[in-house]
């Protein structure tokens, strides 16, 4: 999405909030353009989505009269690992020395020996003090107090990507029926989603209440629908495995405490809860019990009958460890302090808290691990999580990376690292024989150049190439087992392939250059490639409309692009920023996505090259939510249902897509 459209949306979504005219997003445009000019250059992409984020968390500053801050796109800090220019042990110790913070001690249990734990309260405190401190110097405000600052996503953003693995070139599932299945990041490894399907019933998640509908054909029937017990939680998102349904839930709780003789302050802290319901009988779901755990949900996955969460939890902190509140809450009790571990390179007070939930006993946390370093996109394999942050320091960008190890609900802290450069999204990482590999851009001497990391267990660079594409950044990236493909783009498209069948020595196979870029790869099929992406005009720079390749990668040292579609003058598809809202089977050679006011339907032909099976304009459609991420389509055997926010419709795809039936929620 371009920054002008980003901005449009933003300020319709402010529109029900008396906002101080300075504070508006005309205003803030132009705020925004100006420091922009003083900064560094990054990509048009990178540069809406940074004003999104400022604007929002200055929109929620001022309507909450500095209950929170947002922490995500943080500036520099004063008195931080990153002013100091920390990025090996040598840079802590001047830092301590510097700062006065206090050193870490030897850890006591497995993989504290990479990511120390808090040898006692009073250290932790000290320590987030500190980063509190030099947090609010930086900002220009005074001391930050737990009454200033709120959980990240009070004001929710739609989240990519991204997340942002290995191909999933067909979806899991609890058995092989003809049903379409959440597009997944790597195979094995569910993810929730807002409309799922078991091939006889759809589940439809939109505005905290879950509809039951029975699917046969044209034929849509609402059984019953489950609203959660507290009304004003918001539900994110939703897992589907057999007869057992879980919600995934926020909601926030606010105190007044007295500071001083009528002085009050607000303490705001967020929480967020996994609801587990027994769907056996679809008539009359029940709850079979939940759990809690503090701070904003940022996003999770599911592994066997373990649902793994994590949120990210901000400390109150005051002018004393007494006054203060530095411990999360999981499942009513306050974590000990062995599960709380604090990085040398943390530089905010914030934490990654991770939770694990057997669905067979949905109020029991198997485990639950705290870091102090928030982590913006997450990783995971089917053996670990990646927890990615990104920050700049000294005119570059770097990426940390905290890696833990999982099974069966137990979860080990196991390695942390640093690389250079920015990544994309998480497609950008996979993990393969115990390798990370990664893909990332650089900034270096006004230049952007791209990075390709090959990372041991203990997350040590083992194998690189780096100083690629001069001038251009990395937009999508896709790996399927010894061969990876990532995408760069200034004015053109190079499509690179490389081969890391030997992690020490990578080498780049072949470099194929086509007009505009995908920012989203799926392997398609045998020896094919699909990306979804953008036309540009490589002599203006001007973006044309979507565009649909296809790569030929049986020869991955000679890509060939033997077919592309594009959507002239359409430029707004929310399936490039988040994969989930992409359906996709290459087996049944299909896959649909929404663009602008309208939801289209592709196969591909080896001859014909793409077809067009269905086009379906959403314009004016009250059950649809046009520029939104709700829109979904998915099938059951030959029947292909639209579900949107007041309803689902059916089209019979053995009759060219002819709609035959829907259901209107009342």
């Amino acid at each position: 999405m371009d920054e002008k459209k980003m901005l449009e949306r933003i300020k319709k979504s402010a529109e029900p909030i008396d906002v101080p005219e300075s504070l508006k997003p005309e205003f803030m445009e132009d705020i925004l353009k100006e420091k922009e000019q003083k900064r560094r250059k990054i990509p048009l992409y990178r540069a809406g989505a940074a004003a999104a984020a400022a604007l929002i968390a200055l929109v929620a500053l001022w309507q909450i009269n500095h209950i929170g801050m947002q922490q995500e796109d943080r500036p520099q800090m004063e008195g931080s690992t990153e002013a100091a220019g920390y990025t090996e042990a040598a840079g802590l110790e001047e830092y301590v020395k510097e700062t006065g913070a206090p050193e870490k001690t030897d850890a006591a249990a497995d993989g504290a020996g990479v990511i120390p734990h808090v040898s006692s309260e009073e250290e932790l405190y000290l320590a987030l003090a500190d980063m509190n401190q030099a947090m609010s110097r930086d900002m220009g405000y005074g001391a930050l107090t737990g009454d200033m600052m709120k959980e990240e996503g009070a004001v929710p953003m739609d989240s990519a990507p991204a997340e942002d693995a290995e191909s999933s070139m067909e979806s899991t599932a609890a058995n092989n029926g003809d049903y379409s299945q959440t597009n997944l990041q790597e195979v094995g490894v569910d993810e929730g989603d807002i409309v799922k399907t078991d091939g006889n019933y759809i589940y439809a998640l939109y505005g905290s209440t879950v509809r039951i509908i029975k699917a046969e054909g044209e034929n849509l029937e609402k059984i019953s629908e489950i609203s959660l017990p507290e009304k004003d939680e918001e539900v994110h998102e939703m897992y589907l495995d057999g007869n057992v349904l879980n919600l995934i839930a926020t909601g926030n709780e606010a105190s007044i405490d007295e500071q001083e003789e009528d002085v009050y302050f607000i303490d705001r802290k967020s929480y967020t809860r996994v609801y587990t319901y027994d769907i056996h009988e679809k008539e009359t779901p029940k709850l079979s019990g939940y759990t809690e755990q503090e701070g904003y949900y940022k996003t999770s996955r599911k592994n066997g009958d373990m649902l793994y969460v994590f949120t990210e939890y901000t400390p109150i902190i005051k002018d004393t460890q007494e006054s203060s509140t530095i411990m999360p809450r999981v499942s009513g009790g306050v974590m000990p302090l062995e599960d709380i571990y604090l990085p040398e390179y943390a530089d905010q007070a914030g934490y990654l808290v991770i939770a694990s939930v057997d669905v067979k006993q949905p109020e029991k946390v198997v485990d639950h691990k705290a870091i102090v370093s928030a982590a913006d996109r997450f990783y995971v394999s089917t053996e670990n999580i990646y927890g990615i942050s990104s920050h700049y320091e000294n005119g570059r960008d770097y990426t940390q990376i905290l890696k833990f190890s999982y099974r069966d609900g137990k979860i080990k802290p196991a390695a942390a690292g640093d690389i250079r450069g920015y990544l994309n999204d998480t497609f950008s990482m996979n993990e393969h024989e115990g390798y990370l590999r990664v893909v990332a851009t650089d900034w270096n001497n006004d230049e952007e150049l791209t990075n390709l990391y090959v990372l041991d267990e203990n997350l040590d660079v083992y194998g690189k190439i780096e100083n690629l594409a001069p001038g251009e950044s990395i937009r999508s990236a896709r790996f399927l087992g010894d061969i990876g493909y990532f995408v760069t783009f200034r004015d053109t498209d190079p499509l690179f392939s490389v081969d890391l069948s030997s992690p020490k020595e990578p080498k780049i196979l072949g470099e194929l250059k086509v007009t505009g870029f995908s920012a989203y790869l799926h392997f398609y099929g045998e020896n094919k490639l699909l990306g979804i992406g953008n036309e540009v005009d490589p002599e203006t720079g001007e973006y044309k409309g979507i565009k649909v390749s296809m790569f030929d990668i049986s020869d991955p040292s000679d890509v060939k692009e033997i077919d592309k579609y594009v959507l002239k003058d359409n430029y707004h598809c929310p399936g490039i920023y988040n994969y989930k809202a992409i359906m996709i089977n290459p087996e049944k050679n299909i896959f649909g996505f929404e663009c602008e006011e309208n939801y289209l339907v592709f196969s591909y032909d080896g001859e014909k090259g793409f077809v067009n099976e269905f086009l379906y304009e959403l314009k004016d459609k009250e059950e649809f939510e046009v520029y939104g991420n709700g829109t979904r389509g998915l099938y059951i055997g030959q029947t292909f249902y639209l579900s949107g926010s007041n309803g689902i419709e059916a089209f019979d795809m053995e009759r060219g897509f002819e709609k035959t039936g829907g259901l209107t929620y009342e």
